[in-house]
């Protein structure tokens, strides 16, 4: 069984968290990476990693009364 190691931008906006646009968004900005293969643009799964780890850390903002 052979094991994948990237997926089209398509397919990871399809898995979520991220929309399309936003993904051409973070690639556009040189924040996420890429391979090109013809004219399918495929994101490695290290690279998709590296791309949430760098991702800011969510912290709790003030509470609104």
């Amino acid at each position: 069984m052979s094991s994948c190691n990237g997926k089209t931008i398509t397919q990871r906006a399809a898995e979520g968290p991220l929309a399309k646009a936003t993904l051409y968004n973070a690639l556009n900005d040189g924040r996420l990476k890429a391979k090109k293969f013809g004219r399918r643009t495929i994101i490695l799964d290290s690279d998709w990693s590296d791309f949430l780890e760098s991702l800011p850390e969510y912290t709790p903002g003030r509470k609104v009364a």
